[in-house]
């Protein structure tokens, strides 16, 4: 029977007969809600008689579920961000993905080309996806790309100099192009460098005959800026008293080593730049005022210990870091309670794990739906998956965003449909029964995308 209605779904398709594809598709997709064929005809008949919701439905069933992503994503994002649903990113992304490794140049282009128009979208998102190109031997390719990105685009200048950047180790042959704007790019990151145009010219950068090794030269200088701090393994945190570009000598004060001289190609090597916000800088700078801030802002004092653990650290690499820096063993129990009681309501620190918390301090504020729905995103299991929706639905019950269970919904339903273990495949479908229940997500939605599981449950 199945043969002989796409048989009958093929004559119609060969007539235009759009209309006449819907239903016997459907019936096909009632006894297996699986069939990938019928599935494609079914979103081939409502896409070419402009029934977009239900396109894009089917298109999310097979990219989703079945990861038919050469074919759909593409068009699928593409419908998303015509309608400004955030979700377009993803399918784009993919597409994006595939294309890249699949080398088909003209989708990238294209593709590319609509994800510059998405609002939400980092410089350093192009950044990555113009390497991933250019580690398939499409170095001028990724130039080319991040070229039309930069001159398009309204940019940080430190973003703007990071493009440039790899811009120029793109596309060496047009070195000459790059040079001037290139330099006002460093212009416009370092204004605050009274020295700037000193080291400008010392570098040669404006005539060098490698642009990409005068660059390296500039950022030796710029490196080493009068009142920068750094940190040496074995003298600790040091501040920049002076520089002698000239003569390739910079002088630091250390903790215990003041105006201690090291050539530049020394300092290079041996010294790591930490920013002023880093615990380490602070204490060297002024211990009495890091005192009051472990009294007056917990929260501020863990985040400059974060920046000198990397951004990232467990409860005890953070008292590893601050006892005695500048809280006492007796005092801290105390104090760490107090901290994170207060951390709840910073949107610059995740806090993760139970026994053993991580803190992890983030670039940008994030609200708490955009925290669950970054690491949902980012896990891979389905048991990972079902428990940081479980988080979320527990931490913010009734306000949890509609839009974002219906799209976890249906990244649940792929993981699902594709998972060895039974009972995983069955808790799922209980939580998508219950979030029918207790979220806005359409029941017909839900419907459609519960029928493979149950099916191979039976």
């Amino acid at each position: 029977m199945t043969h002989s209605l796409k048989d009958a779904i093929n004559l119609h398709r060969q007539k235009a007969e759009w209309e006449e594809m819907i239903p016997l598709a459907q019936e096909i997709l009632s006894k297996d809600p699986g069939d990938i064929p019928a599935l494609r005809s079914l979103a081939e008949a409502y896409d070419r008689t402009d029934q977009t919701e239900k396109t894009i439905e089917i298109w999310r069933i097979l990219v989703d579920r079945h990861h038919e992503i050469t074919p759909f994503a593409r068009r699928l994002g593409l419908a998303l961000k015509a309608k400004g649903d955030s979700a377009a990113r993803t399918y784009l992304e993919q597409a994006l993905t595939v294309a890249i490794d699949r080398k088909v140049m003209s989708e990238v282009e294209e593709i590319w080309l609509e994800l510059m128009e998405l609002p939400t979208l980092r410089p350093s998102f192009f950044l990555d996806y113009a390497a991933r190109l250019a580690g398939r031997r499409e170095k001028q390719r990724a130039g080319e790309l991040l070229l039309i990105y930069v001159e398009s685009a309204s940019l940080e200048p430190t973003d703007r100099l990071a493009c440039f950047r790899a811009v120029v180790d793109y596309l060496p042959d047009r070195q000459s192009e790059f040079r001037e704007p290139l330099v006002e790019a460093f212009r416009a990151v370092y204004s605050n460098r009274p020295d700037l145009s000193k080291l400008i010219d010392l570098s040669n950068i404006t005539f060098a005959e490698s642009l990409p090794e005068a660059v390296i030269q500039l950022d030796r200088y710029l490196k080493f800026g009068e009142g920068q701090y750094f940190y040496h393994n074995g003298w600790g945190a040091g501040k920049i008293r002076r520089i002698d570009p000239g003569q390739q000598r910079v002088y630091i004060d250390f903790a215990k080593k003041k105006e201690h001289m090291l050539t530049l190609e020394m300092a290079d090597k041996s010294l790591t730049p930490i920013p002023a916000g880093d615990l380490r800088a602070m204490w060297l700078e002024d211990e009495d005022k890091v005192r009051e801030l472990a009294r007056q802002n917990p929260v501020a004092l863990v985040k400059s210990a974060l920046i000198s653990l990397g951004g990232k650290a467990n409860a005890k690499e953070l008292k590893d870091a601050l006892l005695n820096c500048p809280i006492s063993e007796v005092d801290w129990q105390k104090w760490w309670t107090a901290f994170n009681k207060k951390i709840k309501d910073d949107h610059f620190v995740e806090v993760t794990g139970a026994s053993l918390k991580t803190y992890t301090l983030r670039d940008e504020p994030e609200g708490p739906d955009d925290e669950y729905a970054r690491r949902f995103r980012e896990c891979r299991t389905l048991r990972g998956r079902l428990d940081i929706l479980g988080d979320y639905r527990g931490h913010l019950g009734d306000s949890c965003r509609p839009d974002l269970l219906n799209q976890m919904a249906h990244d649940l339903v792929s993981k699902a449909s594709i998972t060895k273990s039974d009972s995983e495949a069955a808790e799922t479908v209980f939580v998508i029964h219950d979030l029918s229940s207790a979220s806005s997500v359409k029941q017909e939605h839900l419907d459609q995308i519960l029928f493979p599981i149950l099916h191979s449950l039976d």
